[in-house]
């Protein structure tokens, strides 16, 4: 009898894991965001593996290359732009189907960026950004960008 609650246990177990890693969305594909307005028509390139998240965009000059882990420990990335470096401070984890990145990113300037970005799939399959952001000298500032994929 008791091997018989074991296995059912454990076969419980191993059907809530599988559902639960279901719920994690890929994010790979190419998006165009569809609104809002101002943020219309710029394009992403997104690689998603389990372990982390590359973004490359567009950018004067070369496209910017970012990188995500996603164990949510905290990592530091270095950008090059224009001569210089941005150094950001991040986070990213998981809650269910949502992807948290908590960001911090030091300019040359000395001006500090500090972002949460929540990213889900809505049902139409589109990835929906919930973004706050704050920065030195501006308001704090929240908005949600959708994209769509191409």
């Amino acid at each position: 009898m008791v091997s018989r609650i074991t296995r059912v246990l454990a076969f419980s177990i191993c059907i809530v894991g599988a559902v639960f890693a279901q719920q994690r969305p890929n994010f790979t594909g190419k998006w165009i965001a569809i609104s809002p307005a101002d943020a219309g028509g710029g394009a992403q390139t997104i690689t998603h593996t389990e372990a982390k998240l590359s973004i490359v965009h567009g950018a004067e000059g070369t496209d910017h290359n970012l990188e995500f882990i996603l164990d949510g420990k905290e990592h530091r990335s270095v950008m090059p732009t224009h001569g210089s470096e941005i150094v950001t401070l991040y986070t990213a984890t998981w809650n269910g189907n949502r992807l948290t990145m908590l960001s911090k990113s030091t300019y040359p300037n000395g001006n500090v960026l500090d972002q949460t970005q929540i990213w889900s799939l809505d049902a139409k399959g589109q990835l929906i950004i919930d973004l706050t952001e704050t920065s030195t000298g501006r308001p704090k500032s929240t908005m949600q960008i959708v994209h769509k994929k191409q």
